[in-house]
């Protein structure tokens, strides 16, 4: 995973262990370039991370160094990136957090009813569990967690990142 960081990018690996997050940074660089705020990234299959700048209506692609400080450059002749850059990944329960990022509330909805919400900060601990919502629809008050990154677990599923200002 990819975040915006003091003027550059973090990459983020993480792995799921018994349904909850444990992140590990791989990865951190400035990138003065692209003229402050990073909108959004992508990732293509050979692994090199494309980032846009609208501040600056820039874009650059990186080849993310690997262990043995090699490179991977080749990529497919074309890439589609996002028009959507709120770090959210569609799962078959949410269909919609927002806003993301945010500075307290968030408002979810989803297809099926939503039994369960949980919130977990980037370490993996859970902050907040929200139980018996019984609706589509549930809005959640983040405004007493400190700024960063979380992920939001609804009814047991994938979990979905959300930046918290």
């Amino acid at each position: 995973m990819a975040l915006s960081v003091n003027g550059g990018v973090g990459i983020y690996s993480y792995k799921m262990k018994e349904g909850i997050p444990e992140v590990t940074e791989e990865f951190k660089i400035v990138m003065p370039e692209m003229g402050g705020y990073v909108n959004d990234f992508e990732f293509d299959y050979a692994g090199n991370l494309y980032a846009v700048s609208n501040s600056g209506e820039r874009l650059s692609i990186w080849a993310m160094p690997t262990s043995d400080n090699s490179c991977i450059t080749p990529a497919k002749k074309s890439l589609v990136l996002n028009s959507v850059y709120t770090g959210i990944e569609n799962t078959a329960v949410v269909t919609r957090i927002a806003p993301n990022p945010t500075t307290g509330l968030i408002h979810i909805s989803a297809a099926a009813e939503i039994e369960t919400v949980e919130v977990y900060n980037i370490a993996g601990a859970q902050v907040m569990r929200v139980a018996n919502v019984g609706a589509n629809t549930v809005s959640i008050d983040l405004a007493d967690l400190a700024s960063g990154i979380y992920f939001v677990k609804v009814n047991n599923g994938k979990a979905v990142k959300v930046i918290k200002r």
